[in-house]
């Protein structure tokens, strides 16, 4: 199993997150560099991102977020769900 540490500066960024979850690696995305539109744009993208692919959003920190491929269930993290 991969996990890739995506430090996401532009939307641009999403692309790349988006093809390594196909790939079936865990991608850690980490938001402190983001500012809080583009931050918020990405929250919004892997939520969207893992339910199309039955994957998984969790938190693991502030600013942090693990999306999984379906299949991998991860403990000591808050799973998240989308806001409505």
């Amino acid at each position: 199993m991969r996990v890739d540490i995506s430090h996401p500066r532009s939307f641009n960024d999403a692309r790349r997150i988006g093809d390594v979850l196909k790939r079936g690696s865990v991608v850690v995305v980490v938001l402190h560099e983001a500012d809080a539109n583009l931050a918020s744009r990405i929250r919004d993208f892997a939520f969207g991102l893992v339910a199309g692919r039955e994957g998984g959003v969790a938190q693991a920190g502030h600013g942090i977020l693990v999306l999984t491929p379906p299949g991998v269930e991860m403990s000591g993290v808050e799973a998240l769900k989308p806001s409505s």
